[in-house]
């Protein structure tokens, strides 16, 4: 694995200046060209590198502060040499959140060896606060309180990812299937009432004694999302 500093542009035209890298799409998906500068951000020539780079290698292209942005390709044949530049024809192999233009990583990764493995989703939801405002009768809900609607919803959506094996190479479909959504705002209504009264314990309304759930709350909705599930444990 080699691993170089450079500085990622989001223009989609060539050349790229300085030590940038660009892509041919503004969508990472739909990219197929990779220009990246012979001289790095730290100022290393790398030319001789970049121009030998065989086919079949993966080019790990992550922000430098942040991990969950990232793209991932794969050349699909020999680098094309240009005036103080390298073209890398590539294969898209999966993405997290887009790239910005700022200072970013490139990992490469020589065909027999490990990529990186998809990692977690980054913090989201398959329901809106609008939603889950309405199941808690909360008309006009506050700042502090839409915060932690988002909070419970985006814990939730990261038990659905658990339980469905989602990540950031096999994220759920878009649109979400109707399942996921219901569960999502399911689990987030138990998760907001528990903050409030302790776990495990729900309280049903005001004039009604609360109930004692089971000790692993979480079944119901395994249950519910059994249908989509596709990766079983060994028991």
């Amino acid at each position: 694995m080699e691993r170089f500093e450079f500085q990622f542009s989001t223009l989609t035209v060539e050349p790229p200046t300085g030590s940038q890298i660009r892509l041919d799409n503004a969508d990472p998906a739909l990219a197929r060209k990779l220009w990246v500068r012979d001289m790095t951000t730290p100022g290393e020539d790398v030319y001789p590198f970049l121009s030998r780079l065989p086919a079949g290698s993966d080019v790990y292209l992550q922000d430098f502060n942040d991990h969950s942005l990232y793209v991932l390709y794969r050349t699909s044949g020999a680098t094309v040499t240009k005036s103080g530049y390298q073209e890398l024809p590539v294969s898209f192999r999966e993405a997290g959140s887009p790239l910005v233009g700022q200072k970013i990583t490139m990992a490469v990764f020589a065909a027999d060896e490990p990529a990186p493995t998809p990692g977690p989703l980054p913090p989201h939801a398959y329901a809106t606060t609008d939603q889950l405002a309405a199941l808690l009768n909360l008309q006009s809900p506050t700042a502090a309180q839409t915060e932690g609607m988002q909070r419970v919803l985006d814990a939730a959506a990261a038990e659905i990812d658990w339980e469905l094996s989602y990540t950031t190479e096999t994220p759920a479909p878009a649109p979400p299937p109707p399942l996921v959504i219901q569960v999502n705002l399911a689990r987030a209504v138990e998760l907001w009432k528990e903050a409030w009264t302790g776990f495990g314990i729900v309280p049903l309304g005001p004039d009604v004694v609360p109930v004692v759930t089971a000790r692993d709350s979480w079944h119901r909705h395994k249950r519910t999302l059994a249908p989509l599930k596709t990766e079983w444990g060994v028991a």
